[in-house]
């Protein structure tokens, strides 16, 4: 009997409220223009980490690949690409038109009562050993279902960050579990 898939591979960041603005294609609130519609992420450590995850090297800073979302029994997907280091922003990474990925959509009220009631939310890609990427979203406060090597790497992250900043990690289990 085959064993079912297994993550090798997650990332996990933090939504903030900028994060659920940007997913509702929203984000250009300053009359300045501006509003990023793009999930950006230093490039150290985590480009080169997310880099397995889309497969497909179009040029020297585009690489783009497959992910899988599954909401009310169905699975859909969407290809998305992982952007490299411009000479204009050298030390940011991104994956660009992340809104498109419908597993990391976030109600704003529902986002708002969450980060009021003291639990952040996470954006998550899962990587299987199968090479397919999956996106979910995760609460804080339901850390406690997730296996044991998960919700240890995302609380030690929270307990490294600072409250004004965003929690990021990435867990490679490929040989045993390595937090990052």
């Amino acid at each position: 009997m085959a064993q079912p898939p297994r993550p090798v591979r997650v990332f996990f960041k933090e939504i903030k409220k900028g994060d659920v603005l940007k997913f509702a294609t929203q984000s250009n609130i300053a009359m300045s223009g501006g509003g990023a519609r793009d999930l950006r992420f230093p490039v150290v450590p985590f480009h080169a980490l997310l880099a397995p995850m889309f497969p497909h090297q179009d040029g020297p800073r585009r690489r783009r690949g497959i992910v899988r979302w599954a909401a009310a029994n169905v699975t859909s997907s969407a290809e998305v690409v992982l952007w490299g280091p411009t000479k204009a922003r050298p030390r940011e990474a991104r994956i660009g038109r992340f809104y498109e990925i419908d597993g990391w959509k976030v109600d704003a009220q529902s986002h708002a009562a969450e980060i009021g009631a003291g639990s952040r939310w996470f954006a998550l890609l899962v990587q299987l050993n199968n090479n397919e990427v999956w996106a979910r979203t995760l609460k804080e406060r339901d850390l406690g279902g997730e296996q044991a090597w998960f919700a240890d790497c995302v609380r030690e992250k929270i307990n490294e960050t600072r409250p004004t900043r965003s929690v990021w990690g990435f867990i490679a289990k490929d040989n045993g579990v390595i937090c990052i």
